[in-house]
């Protein structure tokens, strides 16, 4: 190889390191933006650089929708709602946005998403949809938030699990180990429709004695008692 060759390819390989280098920079400073939510400093990164709006951050691939949601930056959010930015990209777990917004317990975010018709159901790879995941990490408000924007209180995991679990199931799980999820238990049960039972029939109160929780089934139990009185009394 002569030298010629070899200071051309040496060229071509730092200018390689060099871009590489700049596009870390360039997905740490948007990282750092979205974090602060400052979303005047937002646009104008993107007007500079018009191809951000399509990145993909390793290592689980989110794309900035994932960003916003995970660090709660409404003003960021609102800003992106008017972009050709896709709602439902997944990452490398199969999670949308959605099912960011509903671990962070960000209702604004999750309004804004299903307001631009973001389906709720859309499972990850482990079978779980957005409202699932708020009753894993005791996400009151997002629960709350979820079912008034059309989402299935009692909708259930596709896991594989012998047992279907709604975010009832979840929570009464959760709570066995956590007494933080009896605030979240008590969230799901208000909400208009939801079930004591799963598909196959299995009870909540079976779960909670399964567990040997009694907080929780006595918590059970004085649901049941309120809802007869109060369906008898509405006769």
């Amino acid at each position: 190889m002569n030298a010629k060759k070899i200071v051309s390819l040496t060229a071509v390989f730092i200018a390689c390191i060099m871009s590489l280098h700049s596009a870390d920079r360039s997905i740490v400073e948007i990282q750092d933006i979205i974090a602060d939510d400052n979303a005047d400093l937002f646009m104008a990164k993107l007007s500079a650089h018009p191809n951000l709006l399509f990145l993909t951050i390793p290592p689980y691939q989110k794309s900035l929708w994932h960003i916003v949601a995970e660090h709660n930056a409404g003003s960021i959010a609102l800003y992106l709602c008017t972009t050709r930015l896709e709602r439902n990209a997944v990452d490398s777990i199969g999670w949308t946005p959605l099912h960011y917004a509903a671990r962070e317990n960000n209702a604004t975010i999750i309004r804004y998403l299903m307001r631009l018709e973001v389906p709720s159901n859309i499972l990850s790879h482990e079978g779980l949809m957005p409202i699932h995941v708020a009753a894993q990490y005791s996400s009151c408000e997002a629960i709350v938030e979820l079912v008034s924007e059309g989402a299935d209180i009692n909708a259930e995991t596709s896991t594989g699990e012998t047992i279907p679990e709604t975010p009832l199931f979840i929570a009464i799980k959760k709570a066995a180990v956590n007494p933080l999820w009896h605030t979240l238990i008590k969230t799901i049960l208000d909400q208009s429709g939801s079930r004591l039972t799963n598909s196959t029939g299995t009870r909540a109160t079976d779960l909670a004695q399964e567990h040997n929780d009694i907080a929780v089934l006595k918590l059970l139990q004085e649901i049941i008692v309120n809802r007869y009185y109060t369906s008898e009394s509405s006769v």
